[in-house]
């Protein structure tokens, strides 16, 4: 087994899919629904009202699968409960937040708007502005930290898929 972050606080548990180690919550789900745009490959963001710019993600809850957890937080953070699972793209260990990501690459056939709100019923209730953005203008100053490593994921992912 392998101790994310072995001075994180808490009671550890196991991620479902590795022999790893992570603080109680910290297996996520983290679904990123894509699209083609007139700047190349688009993804989902969103605004989250005091944390920044983000793209939708979640915690696994005792028992769940991986895949329907992702799209089940999609649903919950964005309203968009059409979506489908094309691939996992990575699994990445993000170790300040003693948290280990399962990312996947999602699709709709439903017609999305350029920009739209949505209340996530999530900590009492929260707007989050959700907008397409071009892959290859991330990261920007406007996304915490905790992102950087799936963005450039994502980024070498769709580099060698497109």
């Amino acid at each position: 087994m392998i101790l994310c972050r072995p001075n994180c606080p808490g009671i550890f548990m196991p991620d479902p899919a590795h022999s790893i180690i992570v603080a109680p919550g910290g297996v996520k789900v983290c679904p990123v629904l894509t699209r083609s745009g007139a700047h190349g490959r688009e993804i989902l963001a969103f605004v989250h009202p005091t944390a920044g710019h983000q793209i939708v993600k979640g915690t696994l809850e005792e028992g769940e699968a991986l895949e329907p957890a992702a799209l089940r937080e999609l649903a919950e953070e964005s309203g968009i409960d059409s979506a489908r699972i094309m691939a996992k793209i990575a699994e990445i260990e993000v170790p300040d937040y003693c948290q280990f990501w399962h990312v996947y690459e999602c699709e709709t056939d439903a017609d999305l708007a350029e920009k739209w709100s949505f209340f996530a019923q999530e900590d009492e209730g929260k707007w989050f502005h959700f907008f397409w953005i071009p892959l290859a203008q991330l990261p920007t100053k406007d996304w915490i930290d905790q992102f950087q490593p799936v963005i450039s994921a994502l980024q070498d992912w769709f580099a060698a898929k497109d």
